[in-house]
């Protein structure tokens, strides 16, 4: 603290701050929470408090949504699939640090990738990750969900 200010602190502690996960890691957690656009994650082992997000297209694929579906069906839905407390294997697909929180980190799981029974990774060479990226970035451009 030697004469040092607050915020000299937290941008030494931003800076040092190491990303909690490694992208193409595969993590068990926890469901905490659902809702229309994802399932929040708390990853085991990790000390944040922060959850991560698995959104719904990256659910897998016995929960598939069209746009007519409303947020409460897609909701119901994820529920069913991702009961909170129910036990999940997630690939992370990415981790980027939150820029409201500078600090501490955003993460994306994909369990669609993962086989849920043994954590075993379907996808070790992220080809399939990256097609379903491309698509989904492509709709988002074009003006889709």
């Amino acid at each position: 603290r030697d004469g040092a200010t607050r915020a000299d602190v937290m941008a030494t502690a931003d800076a040092t701050a190491a990303a909690p996960r490694a992208v193409g890691e595969i993590v068990r957690g926890v469901v905490r929470a659902v809702r229309a656009f994802g399932v929040f994650v708390r990853v085991d082992g990790d000390d944040s408090g922060k959850d991560a997000l698995m959104h719904r297209d990256d659910c897998g694929n016995d929960a598939t949504f069209s746009r007519d579906d409303d947020d409460e069906a897609i909701k119901h839905a994820l529920e069913y699939f991702y009961p909170v407390g129910h036990r999940v294997w997630g690939k992370v697909t990415s981790v980027r640090e939150d820029e409201r929180k500078p600090g501490t980190w955003r993460v994306a799981l994909d369990a669609s990738v993962v086989d849920q029974a043994t954590g075993e990774d379907l996808d070790p060479t992220g080809a399939k990750t990256r097609e379903k990226r491309g698509t989904r970035d492509g709709d988002r451009r074009a003006g889709g969900a």
